[in-house]
């Protein structure tokens, strides 16, 4: 059954997820007005000090297929949510899953898995965090371009209502998931990743970095870019920055 979960102050709604999966229903959307630990993808910082942002956890358990790909159903919902908040088009996912506006961060998402006995995965957990209305002021102190709704439509959002719309678009990606299979999922998500046909940088490990030009990415969600030399990398995960910035969004 689905439900939403709201809480006040919180170290991470990831972490309360991790800690209460086992009670926790299915399609369950944990909330926090604040989190005093926020975290994002590599061991990274969010900042998630103030109340003006939507910070969630999604609950699945029922699933058939490799739990990384879970992450698609985020990157999507969070997508379409934004979208349908600032009833705007022009935002695009940057591979694997944190969302744009042109060169700027507004979203992102960390999946984790619950563990059982034995390492037996349980189910995912879905962290996501939206910039929903944090000031331009706010906004200049982190550390990369980011962006909010707030800043992009000059409009106040209700970040209950923001919830609700989020929670939706989880539901309905998940339904999909069930009915037609993880590739019907996959084929919108690789769509709407409009790093395919630019140029990045990406770095893996210490001080690793590969400049190359996307060309395509697979079923498995592994980017495939190609260097100056013609040469052919597949990449499982890392940190990508464009250098010549080049979509059709927005």
């Amino acid at each position: 059954m689905s439900k939403i979960i709201r809480l006040e102050k919180i170290d991470s709604t990831n972490n309360y997820a991790q800690k209460y999966f086992s009670t926790l229903p299915d399609r369950s959307l944990i909330t926090a007005c604040q989190q005093t630990k926020g975290k994002g993808r590599g061991g990274k910082t969010w900042v998630s000090s103030n109340t003006s942002n939507l910070y969630a956890s999604y609950i699945i358990k029922d699933f058939s297929f490799q739990p990384h790909k879970s992450s698609w159903i985020a990157g999507l919902a969070t997508l379409f949510t934004i979208r349908e908040i600032a009833k705007k088009p022009h935002y695009w996912i940057k591979w694997p899953n944190d969302i744009y506006h042109k060169t700027m961060k507004i979203a992102g998402v960390l999946c984790e898995t619950s563990l059982g006995q034995n390492n037996q995965v349980n189910g995912v957990i879905l962290g996501i965090g939206i910039n929903i209305n944090m000031t331009k002021e706010e906004l200049e102190k982190i550390d990369k371009p980011a962006t909010s709704i707030l800043s992009d439509t000059e409009t106040f959002t209700d970040i209950t209502s923001a919830s609700e719309i989020l929670l939706s678009n989880l539901n309905r990606l998940y339904d999909t998931i069930l009915t037609e299979g993880i590739d019907s999922v996959f084929k919108k998500w690789k769509e709407e990743n409009s790093l395919i046909g630019n140029s990045v940088e990406i770095l893996s490990g210490k001080n690793n970095i590969l400049v190359a030009k996307v060309i395509d990415i697979e079923s498995s969600g592994k980017l495939v870019v190609i260097d100056k030399n013609a040469d052919i990398h597949r990449i499982y995960s890392g940190d990508v920055s464009i250098k010549n910035f080049n979509i059709k969004k927005g």
